[in-house]
């Protein structure tokens, strides 16, 4: 597993443009993305994290984008001024 973070205190934004907010993943294939275009956002210690759409705890919504993700890479991006724990 891949966790990408920024350190030092700095906020890394999710680095792609999210092309569509839904809540279920269904929603995004029914308006044509892929799977592997859609990601879970779910909160973590302090953090919004993007990962693959497979996650269900702390699961906020869903976002798409025209980048496909490998199911095994995260983005961790901080709320708080505090460090994401992983």
């Amino acid at each position: 597993m891949v966790f990408l973070t920024m350190s030092k205190g700095k906020i890394m934004d999710f680095p792609y443009e999210i092309i569509q907010r839904f809540d279920t993943i269904r929603e995004a294939e029914n308006a044509g993305f892929l799977p592997d275009q859609t990601w879970s956002v779910v909160e973590t210690d302090n953090c919004f994290t993007y990962g693959p759409p497979h996650h269900l705890v702390n699961l906020l919504y869903y976002v798409t984008t025209k980048e496909t993700h490998d199911h095994n890479t995260y983005f961790d991006e901080e709320w708080e001024e505090q460090q994401c724990q992983n």
